[in-house]
């Protein structure tokens, strides 16, 4: 399964983002295929156009639409559900068009059944839906991430008059995520582009680590002075290593330079009594060529109690958090008899990664040498 990487320089909209689909590779036909197994062909005509607008080169997408009659949510969602799409885009576009029936509904305090198709968009945003809908379905894509959101500010212009920008809708989708406003008073993120970042589930973080084998830029037709009005897209795979990551641990590092090897002895017996899961002593030169160690310790969460421990008993003035990925294998203890004895045994297992090993305890085996020493003597 693929991942897909919206990059919102300039916000988003449902056609941005299908035409950043196409770019990318996805085929018109199939598009138009899938939208008219929910509208009739004489309603709609969609027309790609390549174009470059400050240096950068992308698909805008141009839709001629016929007159639309009056849909309500549940009459268009009863459209898509009884056609002959597949089940994966149907439930993908019912989804996202629920996501911004509800928004306006909660926003004109109006009941979900009643929320007239015209007041979350005209015949362009169920090609908007269908069509993403489509691409996810044709990119095979199963997880969807996203940058920081830019919005504007003022105000704009709808069907009842005058809004504030970032649209009350648009808001009302955009909860959980994190927002920049703009000093702009145009609306780069539409209802329809915020439902579907929501339908979607996008998770909001720095670029994830994947493989990325598709690239697509789509334009919107609004014309900025100083910047591309476009959105990007990356689609590729995870790579294996973060499908393994399945643990994480927080390593507190810190120098000393000024402590004898006894007083360091001393510290790492008494702090291994704590609630650690290792510590580590390496040797090192500072800055003053001083030889020196470098100390670390791995827990799992910032401890209070552990950080007043190493600032009491130690000299450091300063101390290094640092917060690591971890692939682990699961770990079982059993007992097993060895030369009639009992000792204990660590499994570790990773099905992932297709490991299974065991070992037995060092401890135990010291201890089962030193009782058959013993015995020997007696």
């Amino acid at each position: 399964m693929n991942v897909l990487y919206c990059d919102l320089f300039n916000g988003i909209s449902g056609d941005m983002l299908l035409s950043a689909f196409i770019d990318a590779g996805m085929p018109v036909a199939v598009i138009t295929d899938n939208i008219s197994k929910v509208l009739n062909k004489s309603e709609f005509e969609i027309s790609t156009k390549k174009i470059t607008s400050k240096g950068l080169t992308g698909i805008v997408i141009e839709i001629d639409e016929k007159p639309l009659d009056d849909r309500n949510f549940k009459k268009i969602e009863s459209l898509i559900i009884s056609s002959n799409l597949n089940d994966n885009i149907k439930n993908t576009s019912v989804t996202i068009l629920k996501k911004l029936a509800e928004a306006e509904a909660k926003i004109h305090n109006q009941r979900l059944e009643n929320v007239h198709f015209h007041e979350i968009g005209a015949i362009d945003t169920i090609i908007d839906i269908v069509g993403i809908a489509s691409c996810m379905d044709y990119f095979r894509i199963a997880d969807v991430f996203c940058s920081e959101i830019p919005v504007g500010s003022g105000a704009v212009k709808c069907s009842h008059g005058e809004y504030p920008n970032p649209a009350p809708a648009t808001v009302e989708l955009l909860k959980n995520y994190n927002i920049r406003v703009f000093d702009c008073n145009e609306e780069i993120v539409t209802p329809t582009g915020a439902a579907i970042l929501s339908g979607l589930n996008a998770v909001q973080t720095n670029y994830p680590l994947f493989e990325i084998d598709k690239i697509g830029y789509g334009f919107g037709k609004k014309e900025f002075e100083n910047k591309p009005n476009c959105l990007r897209i990356f689609i590729g795979k995870k790579e294996d290593k973060e499908n393994l990551i399945n643990s994480k641990v927080l390593e507190i590092e810190f120098n000393i330079d000024d402590m004898t090897g006894e007083e360091i002895g001393f510290f790492i017996s008494e702090i291994s009594k704590k609630e650690i899961l290792d510590i580590q002593c390496i040797n090192s030169v500072t800055k003053k060529n001083r030889p020196s160690h470098i100390i670390k310790i791995l827990t799992n969460n910032v401890d209070k109690n552990i950080i007043k421990f190493i600032f009491d008993y130690t000299t450091t003035g300063g101390l290094r958090l640092l917060y690591k990925d971890r692939i682990i294998l699961n770990k079982n203890v059993e007992e097993k008899i060895v030369k009639n004895e009992k000792v204990k045994v660590k499994k570790y297992f990773n099905d992932s990664l297709n490991i299974a090993k065991e070992k037995v305890e060092f401890s135990e085996v010291e201890k089962l040498s030193l009782k058959k020493d013993k015995l020997w003597r007696k």
